[in-house]
């Protein structure tokens, strides 16, 4: 687990800017075969006071070796991320949620 508390650079808004940052995980390997993992981001950037966005990140990755040259990989990622579109100088989302995917044999 990674915790992060302090000063980060608002890139979009070219500001400096309050930051917490957690990002714990956790990796289980059952056997020699089958590796699995789950890990977690959630940032929040906030300046006086008033936040500038906050995003969750999450992915869950699964693979299985069926031998030294063969392996099975499934990873899903879910990204969510909420703004405050009046702390931007320019028009944003207040809201957008992805799912990403990649399955490989």
């Amino acid at each position: 687990m990674f915790v992060g508390l302090g000063h980060e650079i608002d890139f979009a808004n070219a500001r400096l800017a309050d930051e917490v940052f957690v990002s714990p995980s956790l990796d289980l390997r059952i056997g020699r075969p089958l590796q699995l993992s789950v890990q977690h981001e959630y940032q929040r950037l906030t300046d006086a006071g008033e936040e500038i966005f906050t995003a969750r990140l999450t992915e869950m990755r699964a693979v299985w070796h069926f031998s030294v040259r063969a392996l099975f990989r499934a990873i899903v990622q879910l990204e969510d991320v909420e703004r405050n579109p009046s702390m931007y100088g320019f028009p944003v989302d207040p809201e957008s949620r992805e799912v990403f995917t990649q399955f490989l044999f």
